[in-house]
């Protein structure tokens, strides 16, 4: 291979994995790569829709695609694979005796030459140990046992005082004569069985006495055929010693354990038990999963506009479980103002903007009705209006139950004052606010700040400068900038920047921390639209374009991102621009933005009339997918929302605002991701607004 070819969001060049264009003298190894980013690596020719072929067997994955007008590495045409972890395993693949539906039509090991005896590379016990024979072991090959290996295998008696058919009997021959009163063992002392002897009497041995012969294999722990294994029942394996007892169920939170008995080889029902039931809210671990009251309501906040240019009021609800179909804001919401909402612990906490206010929710069962959770305002109110913060929103971590911190813009210029922290049981702060310098050269403190996440001894956000400048107009700090705030306000705010400026500066999508305490940061840069610019003095050094959008990461301890990762998110997903990056879960991210196929006319003043796509990236791998499931959309919310082992996502089908004359209201979908197969489903609709909070809450 040679020249700039893009396979899954990697540059090879003549290769190599490198940084940098071909023929550079970047030898840096990346995930995910650059390239240059104004070229048409396709030259005019048209794009076609590939599919990861991860086993080779010419079959690939529909839900991990990649467009491009050449077939990348590793991918295909072919989009049917039914299991693309099985090179064995694809449409019309020769069904094999293998345990698997090979072929694909729904039926394990149906193949037409007939029935499965047995599973290819299976191996069991053969032959017998009884009189000259011994055991030995057969395999499976399709679909059929094979010879007896190793055995010695029952032959023809003769008159020589052995067991030769091992039949258990000696010389059991008519013309076999012994002397009268001779005796030989017999029988066999493997397993359950016993040897006897036989005695001669008129020239011929007797029946095989005192011995205790082979019987049809039960589970009951012994080897009653005596072929050397215990309970191998054919046809019908053992799972249990008949007569055992065993503990069922468990004993967490309400329930009982119970105990069932083997009969026949087989566990019988769970006798005796008090098993899970779904949480009612009350104190007590119902569903015995070992916590108490998780299974809780939900508390969702829609934010609506009720007329053309009005204000976008909030109105705040209680579920009793995810909703699965559309929901819109009525009369059994209540109604709010100019807010930003969290959860915590159970509870709903509402910042109000206009008045720097917090306030605290809980949910009540009014009737003792659990399918009919109350929203219930809790007395007490934090304001912060003194610390400066003007009227704009806050953005906030739960540190713990007790602690929290926030932060938001001082005023419509972005300044940044300082952060404050507080206790959400008590409704009131803790310390002094944290000061630290958020100025840089030839921007000032012009800057925005997005979400944050805990990271160890610290809470860790993202920061980005902008200035409009007398010459260049709106321009943008070209590194990447990491602000650090110590949970315990012991130090001023502190940065770590990527001096090499190798990722675009960054928006409010919150960083995440890995198992291993790593802290992955995301630089995505709106590059179409404005701002779309840096440059190191933009009173006097001509913008240029940004970096690509890409991942960076500062390894746990350590002060500086670490100059060997990098993953770039614009070409792992083959886009023009990204909205935003979510954490699904391990090193998987969601990443929301606009098709190259997509970017043409994109700019400031249409760009949310353009279709987003999503992708799931490895960040391991460089490696990014369409999601097949969620069509394109016109915009996306930043905020992350997990909740019971998924990531919920919500796209914009419709954008509020008024056209033709006509006003509409936002119209959103909202998707369930799976944390742990990375699923994909519809959880459900708002028509009445878009959804700004989602959350657990706890009756109290």
């Amino acid at each position: 291979m040679s020249g700039l070819h893009r396979i899954s969001g990697i540059v090879l060049c003549g290769g190599a994995l490198l940084l940098g264009a071909c023929g550079t003298d970047s030898t840096e190894t990346v995930r995910g790569g650059i390239g240059d980013a104004g070229a048409d690596p396709c030259e005019g020719r048209a794009s076609q829709r590939w599919c990861r072929d991860a086993d080779g067997d010419g079959h690939g994955d529909a839900a991990r695609t990649l467009d491009d007008c050449n077939e990348p590495e590793g991918f295909v045409a072919s989009c049917n694979d039914t299991d693309d972890t099985l090179v064995a395993v694809y449409p019309g693949a020769p069904e094999l005796c293998d345990g698997v539906d090979n072929d694909g039509n729904g039926t394990v090991d149906d193949r037409p030459s007939g029935p499965c005896a047995c599973l290819d590379g299976a191996e069991e016990a053969c032959g017998t140990s009884v009189g000259t024979c011994t055991v030995g072991t057969h395999a499976c090959v399709d679909g059929a046992w094979g010879e007896c290996g190793g055995a010695v295998l029952p032959g023809a008696e003769t008159c020589n005082g052995l067991d030769d058919d091992c039949n258990g009997m000696v010389d059991d021959l008519a013309e076999c004569v012994c002397e009268d009163d001779a005796v030989v063992p017999c029988g066999s002392d493997v397993g359950a069985c016993q040897p006897g002897t036989q005695t001669c009497a008129g020239g011929a041995f007797g029946a095989c006495e005192g011995a205790i012969m082979a019987t049809a294999e039960t589970c009951n722990g012994i080897d009653d055929d005596c072929d050397g294994t215990t309970d191998n029942r054919a046809g019908d394996a053992c799972e249990c010693v008949d007569g055992a007892i065993q503990a069922c169920g468990t004993a967490e939170g309400v329930c009982v354990e119970g105990s069932q008995t083997c009969a026949d080889g087989h566990w019988g029902a769970c006798a005796g038990s008090v098993d899970p039931t779904e949480e009612l809210f009350d104190g007590e671990d119902n569903d015995c999963n070992g916590v108490t009251d998780d299974d809780l309501p939900l508390g969702f906040v829609l934010r609506v506009r009720t007329a053309p240019d009005g204000p976008r009021n909030y109105y705040y609800k209680a579920w009793s479980a995810v909703p699965t179909g559309s929901i819109t804001a009525d009369a059994t919401y209540i109604e709010g103002g100019n807010d930003d909402v969290e959860f915590n612990d159970g509870y709903m906490y509402r910042f109000n903007r206009d008045s720097q206010t917090w306030s605290r929710y809980s949910v009540t069962l009014p009737g003792g009705d659990f399918s009919r959770p109350a929203l219930n305002l809790l007395p007490g109110e934090l304001s912060v209006a003194n610390l400066g913060f003007g009227t704009s929103f806050a953005y906030t971590v739960f540190i713990r139950d007790d602690l929290a911190l926030s932060w938001g813009y001082a005023s419509a210029a972005g300044n940044y004052p300082g952060f404050y922290r507080w206790n959400p049981q008590t409704m009131t702060l803790v310390g002094d606010p944290i000061e630290g310098d958020v100025t840089r050269p030839y921007y000032g403190a012009r800057t925005g700040a997005g979400h944050g996440v805990v990271w160890g001894d610290y809470v860790a956000l993202t920061f980005s400068w902008t200035k409009n400048s007398a010459t260049y107009g709106w321009v943008g700090y070209p590194n990447m900038a990491v602000g650090l705030v110590r949970t315990d306000g012991t130090e001023p705010l502190r940065f770590i920047e990527d001096v090499d400026a190798r990722c675009s500066i960054p928006n409010s999508s919150a960083p995440f921390v890995d198992a291993n305490g790593d802290l992955y940061v995301y630089g995505i840069n709106a590059s179409v639209i404005s701002f779309g610019r840096v440059s190191p003095n933009p009173d006097e050094v001509e913008p240029m374009a940004p970096p690509h959008n890409c991942v960076l990461r500062i390894r746990a301890g350590e002060d500086h991102f670490d100059p060997d990762f990098y993953v770039d998110l614009s070409t792992a997903t083959q886009t023009c621009e990204i909205a935003h990056v979510q954490h699904v879960s391990g090193h998987t991210v969601l990443v929301t933005g606009i098709a190259n196929a997509d970017c043409g006319g994109v700019d400031a003043s249409n760009y949310r009339q353009q279709l987003n796509t999503s992708y799931l990236v490895d960040l391991d791998t460089g490696v990014g997918f369409a999601v097949p499931e969620i069509p394109k959309a016109r915009e996306f919310l930043r905020t992350e929302y997990h909740y019971r082992g998924a990531l919920y996502l919500q796209t914009f089908d419709r954008v509020q605002g008024t056209e033709d004359g006509v006003f509409s209201d936002s119209q959103v979908t909202v998707w369930r991701i799976d944390e742990a197969d990375l699923s994909v489903r519809q959880a459900f609709q708002t028509s009445g607004g878009d959804l700004i909070g989602f959350g657990p809450l706890k009756v109290r």
